[in-house]
């Protein structure tokens, strides 16, 4: 077996690796994802109401606190309460003061970004 072998079989594990961490984590619109995702960051917190972007990546949610935000399918999450959120023809556009996440794009009906954007600003 050369030295290529591997190195090769290594590569292509990696790659099998994220791939599925793409294909299994992208997708919160299964009814009961946006909650799981969500406890992960924050055990504590009961979802009351969520709503999952067109695209299925990028989820908000309604907790007893407040609204929050889960995004790149699942591998974020976080609370609204210091954020600025904006409304345009594609959904919300959520900025963040934090460096992990500085801007979030929720691609929503004009009906629901309109719905959630009142809910964001009423708390």
């Amino acid at each position: 077996m050369g030295p290529a072998v591997p190195l090769f079989v290594a590569a292509a594990l990696g790659g099998l690796g994220l791939a599925r961490r793409f294909l299994v984590r992208s997708d919160l619109s299964d009814r009961d994802a946006p909650a799981r995702f969500w406890h992960q960051a924050y055990p504590g917190d009961q979802v009351q109401d969520s709503i999952v972007s067109l695209d299925g990546r990028s989820a908000l949610v309604m907790t007893g606190w407040g609204a929050g935000v889960i995004c790149r399918g699942g591998d974020f999450a976080g609370r609204l309460d210091h954020a600025v959120t904006e409304s345009d023809a594609d959904g919300l556009i959520i900025r963040f003061d934090d460096v992990t996440a500085p801007r979030v794009r929720i691609r929503l009906t004009p009906e629901d970004a309109a719905h959630w954007q009142e809910r964001i600003e009423s708390e």
